[in-house]
């Protein structure tokens, strides 16, 4: 009895000293331009809601080559940490978005095999493969060809040769570094645990000319209506801003307390989904995005949804695409069942006529359409409808002529559960008459 007493008063000491006092293994560093100091209130509010005491690195200017000055504030903070001794220092840049369970979330990642592990990782290609299960929630993943590097840890034995690097003259891209796979053992977690409160650095803000990748990279307009928080809202954030091979604008709309990330906010609590599909919509007209995509607040994207839709749309010529879906029964499906609905057995384009004909399947809030679509049908949905207000818009656009390509691939998971979600708690009547008027426009 004593030594069980014991036992649990060392468990209690150990988790107060290391999570609450910052005596965990891991140092804290954030990088934080001086001038920036509203950017350094919002980053204490978070570090204190995670019980993080985090040493502050100043940013580095440089008017004449702004992204070389972010690199050398990495490597200052990557020196510093070298001074303190630390084991393993977790580095953030000032405009980084992290849960309060950021200390007890990577604690399982300080067990595995890494020398750099990248918290926020968005990548150019697929990942290597996935070494191991962090969680119920993130997988980890080797980095073949990842970039951004505003969270990130790196171990002890692999500073000094990271500073070097990002000291060396003409190295300007910290995140090439920093995500090197050749020279250091690179893995990322995904989803992403850490984002961005405005998905580019401060310091490249005034940048107008940017690298030959960002100027060919497709821009999406994610709409995400948020009706209030729920268990899944942060993860599905992070995997909106996670998709790989497009640059993704993330527009939340909706009871946005206690969300973060989101390029674009607007926060009212009185709206219904479609109309703050409406308010998102709208500021997607004022963007200059290439498409536009909808995402339900506790949907999870594959990370290569929106990649595999432009492909099939640019190998097609379709106007929009559909993808099919996993429904899972119970948060996480760990107790739930799982059924998919996979929309078409293979990879097709279909028009109205062709749909008119045979009942197809749709699935809502599932849709990526081209900008030019949007202009010419119109940036709102029609508001007389609850749900499938989406689809609606969708037969209009077949109706005036475009086509849509249907994928089979499953690329979302969407969760049912207790505390969800607009469907559950739509009248049976409304189902039926909006896809009733899905199907009046098809054949009109």
């Amino acid at each position: 009895m004593v030594l069980q007493r014991l036992g649990r008063l060392e468990e209690f000491f150990c988790g107060v000293c290391f999570g609450r006092w910052g005596l965990m293994p891991v140092s804290t560093y954030v990088i934080n331009l001086p001038r920036r100091t509203d950017r350094r209130e919002r980053i204490d509010a978070r570090l204190r809601a995670a019980g993080i005491e985090a040493k502050f690195v100043p940013g580095v200017e440089r008017d004449d080559d702004p992204k070389r000055g972010c690199t050398l504030a990495h490597r200052d903070a990557v020196e510093r940490a070298i001074l303190d001794g630390c084991e393993t220092a977790l580095i953030f840049e000032d405009d980084a978005v992290f849960p309060p369970s950021i200390l007890s979330d990577i604690e399982p990642l300080l067990a595995l095999e890494w020398d750099v592990c990248n918290l926020g990782a968005a990548h150019r290609r697929a990942p290597d493969s996935t070494i191991s299960l962090a969680s119920t929630k993130w997988s980890v993943v080797r980095v073949r060809d990842a970039f951004m590097a505003h969270g990130y840890m790196v171990r002890r034995r692999v500073m000094e040769e990271l500073a070097t690097d990002l000291s060396a003259e003409g190295v300007v891209e910290n995140d090439a570094v920093i995500n090197d796979p050749v020279r250091r053992n690179v893995v990322s977690v995904e989803p992403p645990l850490v984002v961005q409160e405005d998905g580019w650095s401060d310091n490249l803000a005034r940048h107008t000319k940017w690298d030959e990748w960002f100027e060919k990279t497709p821009i999406v307009d994610v709409v995400m209506p948020v009706k209030r928080k729920r268990t899944l809202t942060d993860r599905a954030v992070a995997a909106a801003l996670g998709q790989e091979g497009v640059i993704v604008r993330l527009i939340l709309v909706g009871d946005l307390d206690g969300v973060d990330g989101g390029h674009l906010r607007f926060d009212d609590s009185g709206l219904s989904a479609v109309e703050a599909r409406n308010v998102g919509l709208e500021f997607a007209r004022e963007g200059d995005a290439d498409y536009v995509a909808l995402l339900d607040d506790d949907d999870i994207w594959h990370r290569r949804k929106t990649a595999l839709q432009i492909e099939a749309m640019e190998e097609t010529g379709a106007s929009m695409a559909q993808c099919s879906l996993r429904l899972v029964m119970g948060l996480g499906g760990s107790t739930g069942r799982v059924y998919t609905e996979r929309l078409s057995r293979t990879r097709k384009t279909v028009c109205a006529r062709t749909v008119g004909k045979r009942r197809m399947r749709f699935a809502h809030s599932v849709l990526l359409a081209r900008r030019e679509v949007y202009k010419e049908i119109g940036w709102k949905y029609d508001e007389r409808y609850p749900i499938f207000e989406d689809l609606i818009w969708m037969a209009h656009a077949l109706r005036a002529g475009h086509e849509m390509v249907v994928l089979p691939d499953v690329l979302l998971n969407r969760y049912y559960d207790s505390e969800n979600r607009l469907a559950a708690s739509t009248p049976p009547e409304e189902h039926a008459k909006g896809m009733r008027e899905v199907w009046r426009v098809l054949r009109s």
